[in-house]
């Protein structure tokens, strides 16, 4: 459902107050949920998709029911209907189109309306959104896939895989290595491959 996480109170909150405060054992069965969500990551499987889409579904649910109970804010405003149709069809082409012309086009709107719709109801802009999409799919694939590099940055649409490697490191301060060497760490042993072991893999 594309519209799911428009519907998450939170993700529209002002800036600074999308906090959700969660009491204590409510936190910690919040992280046991998490860490085993990355348990099943390991090894990935081809349903492996529709068993985290669900139980991460399970924890938006829950952690908007509790921000709703704290806040009072039981009536969200309804998506605007441009910008879900935006973040859609970016989904969907971001490896095809980078500029937001494009998009702006296929919407029959102009670029700078875009970009102020999404400001205005998504806390972004237009060429952001796009952006945030190439990493994550480009993160997805690094982690997941056994493509090169090279050839991720081809899937993606950059021609140039030099280009991609800076994009990344611009993006998340890692290159396509240091994401592969995290993940297969992580893989390794989970449960014992520290954070600051991590941050030490990056800068090396």
């Amino acid at each position: 459902d594309p519209l799911f996480l428009e519907r998450m109170p939170f993700f529209h909150a002002a800036p600074g107050g999308g906090v959700v405060d969660l009491p204590l054992r409510s936190a910690r069965a919040f992280r046991k949920e998490l860490e085993g969500m990355q348990h099943d990551l390991h090894p990935l499987r081809s349903d492996t998709i529709h068993l985290l889409r669900a139980r991460l579904y399970q924890e938006l649910v829950k952690l908007a029911r509790r921000y709703r109970t704290i806040r009072g804010d039981d009536d969200l405003p309804a998506p605007h209907p441009v910008t879900s149709r935006y973040r859609a069809l970016v989904e969907r082409n971001a490896s095809r189109w980078h500029g937001v012309a494009e998009y702006a086009r296929e919407l029959a709107v102009s670029p700078g309306y875009l970009n102020t719709l999404c400001r205005r109801h998504l806390g972004r802009n237009a060429k952001e959104l796009i952006t945030h999409q190439l990493v994550l799919e480009a993160r997805r694939q690094l982690c997941y896939s056994r493509r090169s590099a090279a050839e991720i940055a081809r899937a993606l649409g950059f021609k140039d895989p030099s280009y991609f490697s800076r994009f990344l490191v611009q993006q998340t301060g890692r290159s396509p290595r240091h994401f592969r060497t995290e993940q297969d760490l992580l893989a390794r042993n989970p449960s014992r491959y520290t954070r600051e072991q991590l941050i030490e893999t990056r800068r090396a």
